[in-house]
């Protein structure tokens, strides 16, 4: 009965899934391939298809070898219920806007290659301001903070100090950033290498090849600078977006990708962990925490947490001042997930993990409903600025979306707290930046 149920649930999602690709809101290529990370990679590959793998026992990862068959299954219901809401909703969504109803997110003649040349100038203008802003920062912060980075500790011969250094800023103990303006320079590394390779792949020159390099290197060096990988594999998946609008997508750039994928790895691995490299324990590690790094916590909550309010306002905006803070549920529930707690901070959960800690079965039930309200209210809001510029506000439509922290925080989406954030740390300079280019109204 219960592979019945999961088959079951594994025919749903993959059909709409299907659907919603061969229909109006397809999001691999066009409009809304900006949601492509989001739901492809972070909801259903990464998400659902851990949970589905942990599920059918076809894998047993380590990190859950204190996880009961049962809640196994129950964890995958629960993400399964989730995805196909989530899907539903948008698969809906899709529906009225085709039906005109939603005039706002009506995007008229949006094309990623017929781009005139006065307006290829206008972006080359934004892009030169830009890549200064970004060039005085990267250096005036190697400058200052050099002596803090786990980059370049690890550079020098040093591993063991950069990972206890990269654990030190994990903990907010070791600053190598300014505050918010270093989160605004973080959006603009991605942005810049993103919206130059649109410039490139319009203009394929040597000189538009150069410049591509430049900035890409540029901003892997900031990426870089606390020892994170994750924002460089995002990096990729997002010029991987970018470069499918332009050209198809082929066997040979399909074979490329975990090509690249192992070489950053083994690169990553070797400078990391000193030389010390064992390709068989690399490939392992990584493929537990594909399946169920982002799931983690959520196993855990639901074996071993009681659900209760406690923490439930913690990420409420100002929630420091109003004194609302408390220990959240994926900080509680870390004693039973490692021995050693020293450096950590919290555990990944999808942010099903959170709704059941705070509401149990009700919350598990009643979120997907209320985050989906908040994608789609998402989606409507980068539509109305698209309106005014589609390549810029695409962009930057496809940052936000690839860096929502679905897999980390239910409380961030549902107090709004990421879209205020990234709308005051970023959407709103890069309107000042670009003011001027909206009033001239250039034809798209």
């Amino acid at each position: 009965m219960e592979l019945l149920f999961i088959l079951l649930f594994s025919f749903l999602i993959i059909l709409i899934g299907l659907l919603i690709e061969c229909s109006h809101g397809r999001i691999t290529k066009g409009q809304y391939s900006y949601l492509s990370i989001l739901l492809i990679y972070q909801l259903f590959f990464s998400t659902w298809i851990g949970a589905l793998i942990v599920a059918l026992d076809i894998f047993n990862p380590i990190r859950l070898s204190a996880i009961s068959y049962d809640s196994k299954i129950q964890v995958f219901y629960f993400v399964s219920y989730a995805t196909l809401i989530i899907f539903i909703s948008y698969a809906f969504f899709t529906l009225i806007k085709r039906s005109h109803y939603l005039s706002i997110t009506q995007t008229k003649n949006f094309s990623f290659i017929n781009v005139s040349e006065e307006k290829q100038e206008y972006y080359q203008r934004i892009f030169k301001v830009t890549i200064i802003m970004e060039t005085l920062y990267v250096v005036v912060k190697y400058i200052v903070f050099y002596s803090s980075s786990p980059l370049l500790i690890a550079m020098s011969g040093d591993p063991i100090r950069a990972a206890i250094m990269r654990q030190s800023i994990q903990n907010s103990g070791v600053i190598v950033d300014l505050p918010y303006v270093g989160k605004f320079f973080y959006f603009l590394c991605l942005f810049n290498v993103i919206f130059y390779y649109f410039l490139h792949m319009l203009n394929n020159t040597k000189k538009s090849q150069f410049l591509f390099l430049f900035v890409f290197f540029l901003s892997c060096s900031n990426l870089l600078f606390d020892g994170q990988k994750a924002p460089l594999l995002l990096l990729f998946m997002m010029l991987f977006i970018t470069h499918i609008q332009f050209k198809k997508i082929n066997l040979k750039l399909i074979s490329f990708i975990p090509i690249v994928i192992m070489i950053l790895a083994f690169f990553y691995s070797m400078l990391m962990g000193g030389g010390d490299f064992n390709f068989t324990d690399t490939l392992s590690r990584a493929f537990d925490r594909i399946v169920a790094g982002q799931n983690q916590a959520m196993y855990f909550l639901y074996q071993f947490y009681e659900p209760k309010l406690t923490g439930v306002f913690t990420d409420l905006p100002f929630s420091g001042l109003l004194g609302l803070k408390e220990i959240k549920p994926d900080e509680t529930i870390l004693p039973y997930i490692y021995n050693d707690l020293s450096g950590l901070v919290n555990s990944n959960t999808f942010f099903q993990g959170e709704a059941w800690a705070f509401f149990g079965i009700g919350g598990v039930i009643f979120m997907p409903f209320l985050v989906s309200i908040s994608l789609i209210l998402y989606v409507v809001f980068f539509d109305y600025l698209m309106k005014f510029d589609f390549h810029l506000f695409w962009v930057t439509a496809l940052i936000f979306f690839s860096t929502l922290p679905i897999n980390q925080s239910l409380q961030f989406i549902v107090y709004q707290k990421y879209f205020l954030y990234f709308c005051f740390l970023f959407i709103l300079p890069i309107l000042f930046i670009v003011q001027v280019g909206i009033k001239l109204r250039f034809s798209r």
